[in-house]
């Protein structure tokens, strides 16, 4: 068995969570451990939490399964009723992912299929063919099948935790101080690997994870191990926390403003140094959502000027890597549509996983051809493919259906992340990081309600200035 230091830490991590918020109920202790399992899941991506035999298992699957396990509390012990549309959504959707298993069972995809995500770039160079038809891996199926119904679970339990706007607002600070941390770690990382040409993450993943070596090219920013565009897929999802600290002080009054728009700036500085092509896909996420959230007028100028000045300045500086990469996507592009042999590229790698897997849904549109028999760069597409467009309808209306409750103009992150995972992830990969955020986020957005704590030492602030004002007077 074996078990390293980061192991014993996230152990203690968890203890502490459950014991620090014991005398406040489960509902506390719910929400710190969705914190918690949000940023492990984001930003820990190397290592397992625990590895018995040739069974190993990651730090995201332990730390989201025991919140699983007081989600299912929350739900016995809290008399508050449940979202009756989201439970019936719920439902419906694990019937209809366990029906498309079974129907995997009886009337199994005859096609050529890729199996594994990462053998798309074996395909590409020639090293991998297709399967004819799909075979069953139940280890896999039944993970993912699990990963779901951690999801539904979590989520409705979360329903129940988030109902006062002071319940989210209370996380999303504790998020913020956390984000202090991963950002200090990322200009670490960024000051000793280009002066210094040190590695921080070889040295963080030898003490505390037990791995002897990063796994992935050693001139970008990696952060505990994440590949340059899951890098950028993080620090993504950091900024939308940081603009919806943004809109939740606007709301209560708070004129903090200026740090957070800080943290902001540093966490898109770390986002163009991780030298991912897909940056560029979230810079222009990032403009979008800045429009649509309405954020004020003055930062918004700024903000979106620093970032077009960065696009610029990135592309002079990247000038021959982005204009190869865009003919090579172009070129694959005719490739894939005239039916020649494609780049073995990335792109290629990338957009014939779309490709293909557009077709195979076409052959079994209805309930696809079985939940984690395919996978494609493009979590939207792979759901389309392994769930059919029933499955895709059920998880694309379960994961709105709490932002339609949401605060007006927040309610567009949700439809942002959504066009976040058109180009990339996969169904894996999405359970392990995009699903936790997503829930903190909606169920966040839902919660009904004034922030009364907040407004109401934004009120005393002001009453004690007024007092001060007349007694000058």
């Amino acid at each position: 068995m074996g078990i390293s230091i980061a192991s014993l830490i996230t152990v203690a991590i968890i203890c502490y969570c459950i014991v620090k918020n014991n005398r406040y109920g489960i509902n506390s202790i719910f929400r710190e451990l969705l914190l918690f399992t949000v940023f492990v899941s984001i930003f820990i991506s190397t290592g397992s939490f625990i590895q018995i035999g040739t069974v190993s298992i990651g730090y995201d699957t332990a730390v989201s399964s025991v919140l699983f396990l007081f989600a299912i509390v929350v739900l016995i012990a809290n008399k508050q009723k449940t979202d009756k549309k989201l439970s019936i959504l719920a439902f419906l959707l694990i019937i209809c992912l366990v029906f498309g298993i079974l129907l995997l069972l009886v009337n199994p995809f005859k096609g050529q299929i890729i199996h594994n995500i990462s053998d798309w770039d074996g395909y590409v160079l020639g090293n991998v063919e297709k399967d004819n038809g799909v075979w069953v891996d139940f280890s896999e199926t039944f993970l993912l099948l699990f990963a779901f119904i951690r999801m539904v679970v979590i989520f409705c339990a979360a329903s129940k935790c988030f109902t006062k706007t002071d319940d989210f607002n209370v996380v999303l600070n504790k998020s913020i101080r956390i984000s202090d941390i991963i950002i200090l770690y990322g200009y670490a990382e960024l000051v000793l690997k280009y002066i210094f040409n040190i590695s921080l993450t070889e040295i963080f993943l030898f003490t505390f994870f037990g791995e002897s070596e990063t796994y992935v090219g050693t001139d970008r920013l990696i952060g505990f191990t994440k590949e340059a565009s899951q890098y950028a897929t993080s620090l993504f999802l950091l900024v939308i926390l940081y603009v919806l600290k943004i809109q939740n002080d606007r709301i209560n009054g708070l004129k903090n403003a200026s740090r957070i728009y800080m943290r902001f700036i540093l966490a898109m500085i770390l986002l163009i140094f991780s030298t991912s092509f897909s940056a560029f896909y979230y810079l222009i996420l990032i403009c979008l959502l800045i429009i649509v959230t309405c954020l004020n007028s003055k930062w918004r100028f700024i903000v979106t000027g620093m970032i077009l000045l960065a696009v610029v300045l990135l592309a002079f500086t990247m000038q021959s890597e982005i204009i190869g990469r865009l003919e090579r996507t172009l070129t694959v592009i005719c490739q894939l549509f005239n039916g020649g042999n494609v780049l073995p590229t990335s792109e290629g790698a990338r957009l014939t996983s779309i490709f293909d897997s557009i077709f195979v849904f076409l052959k079994r549109p209805m309930f696809g051809v079985g939940l984690g028999t395919t996978d494609a760069h493009s979590t939207l597409v792979s759901m389309l493919a392994n769930c059919g467009l029933s499955g895709f309808l059920l998880w694309l209306l379960f994961l709105i259906r709490l932002n339609f409750k949401g605060r007006r103009n927040t309610k567009w992150l949700i439809f942002i992340i959504l066009l976040s995972m058109l180009y990339l992830g996969g169904i894996g990969y999405a359970a392990k990081v995009y699903y936790p955020f997503v829930i903190m986020l909606s169920a966040g957005l839902s919660a009904n309600g004034k922030a009364n704590s907040y407004r109401n030492g934004y009120v005393k602030q002001r009453e004690s200035g007024i007092k001060r004002q007349i007694s000058i007077v």
